[in-house]
């Protein structure tokens, strides 16, 4: 009894240990033709959705079209503008890109335009995407996009779970130090692996 006690009691830490709290930093979103982009991120500041950015028939045209993230998201920003410029918008001051639920909205906030963020987490680590944090850190690793090939349906949201998975069995097997974080680059969708000094 006292042995499975012990045993049971072992397990527990090693799961715990496996799964550290992750640390996070406030991030600042990148523009992209002038407009905060807000993508695995919600903004600090409060804002008010103003409307819906694009159709699903859009959004499907825009993912189906070649290029990589960056490039994408500079299509959805000038489709946007062009909406707005013919007077099937209201104004506003930002765009939020749901990746979760494949839905972009536009914002206003409630006082001057932010670019103050809180970033969302996958796997339980939080991503900065299109944003950088604003505390300094500390560089892990640098990591290639690599993805299952499960995730090739060309759907982002699919890609980047595969990736952090396979980063944090990294972590676990010891091929890479502990990391709090990961910056995104959405050319490439290579990452870096980072920590936050204590």
């Amino acid at each position: 009894m006292r042995f499975l006690f012990v045993f049971f009691l072992f397990l527990g830490l090693v799961a715990s240990a496996q799964e550290q709290k992750r640390d996070a930093s406030e991030a600042v979103v990148d523009e992209i033709k002038g407009i905060p982009f807000f993508m695995y991120a919600e903004p600090v500041e409060k804002y008010e959705m103003v409307g819906k950015a694009l159709s699903f028939k859009e959004t499907i045209k825009l993912v189906a079209t070649g290029g990589n993230v960056h490039q994408k998201a500079e299509k959805l920003v000038d489709m946007v503008l062009k909406m707005r410029s013919e007077e099937k918008l209201p104004p506003f001051d930002a765009i939020i890109v749901d990746i979760d639920r494949d839905k972009t909205h536009i914002i206003k906030f409630e006082g001057q335009i932010s670019h103050r963020a809180r970033v969302k987490r996958v796997e339980d680590v939080p991503l900065y995407f299109f944003s950088h944090p604003v505390t300094s850190y500390n560089k892990i690793a640098d990591l290639p996009a690599d993805f299952s090939l499960w995730a090739k349906r060309n759907l982002l949201y699919d890609k980047i779970n595969s990736m952090v998975r396979r980063v944090k069995k990294k972590e676990i097997n010891g091929e890479i130090g502990a990391f709090d974080a990961l910056i995104y680059n959405p050319d490439d969708l290579s990452a870096v692996a980072i920590k936050f000094p204590k």
